[in-house]
């Protein structure tokens, strides 16, 4: 399926600023226990978007964080292909007890998001797990699906059936840096 862009939500700077006042609020919230917090990135630009907020995060706390790449079987949420890939999180062992932001690119039927936090409880015993996305399409959130529900939100973008959003990042091969609202170009075969 090809998809067409229609419109820049954002670029380079307006996703760093963006990232910035997500790491603001993670800050805020989690204020007494910023040695407690870990950074997972769902893989692929989850991941981008997770080192942005580490590398933020650092700079505002002086505390470093690595980002565990979380890989699941499916990336269902705003892609128009499944992505076959083994399902892994990287050393388990030391979120047990700590609060996990699991951060996502984009947020839509939160089937990832579910799915991420089915891998990560069944490989460590978190006190918390927070999601952080990029990009909330809410509209379309299965209401069944609250508790996998994104609770920091870059930003809030409304759709229709035929779009999604693309995001891009030079360092995963999409040539820049950027937010896209695209939409589904018809197969003509």
């Amino acid at each position: 399926m090809q998809v067409k862009k229609v419109k820049q939500i954002m670029n380079q700077a307006d996703i760093t600023s963006t990232i910035d006042k997500m790491v603001e609020q993670i800050s805020a919230n989690f204020q007494n226990e910023l040695s407690n917090v870990r950074f997972v990135g769902i893989v692929r630009r989850g991941v981008s978007v997770a080192q942005i907020a580490a590398n933020i995060f650092k700079q505002k706390t002086d505390i470093a964080l690595s980002v565990a790449p979380l890989k699941i079987k499916i990336y269902e949420d705003d892609l128009s292909y499944a992505s076959p890939l083994g399902e892994s999180l990287e050393n388990p062992d030391g979120f047990n007890g700590k609060i996990i932001i699991a951060w996502d690119d984009v947020a839509w039927t939160l089937a990832t998001l579910e799915k991420a936090f089915g891998l990560i409880t069944a490989n460590a015993k978190p006190q918390k797990i927070v999601f952080a996305v990029l990009v909330d399409r809410f509209d379309w959130h299965d209401r069944g699906k609250a508790n996998f529900a994104p609770q920091i939100i870059g930003v809030k973008q409304s759709t229709t059936a035929k779009q999604i959003v693309k995001v891009c990042f030079e360092e995963t091969g999409d040539g820049e840096t950027s937010v896209w609202l695209c939409e589904k170009e018809e197969d003509n075969e």
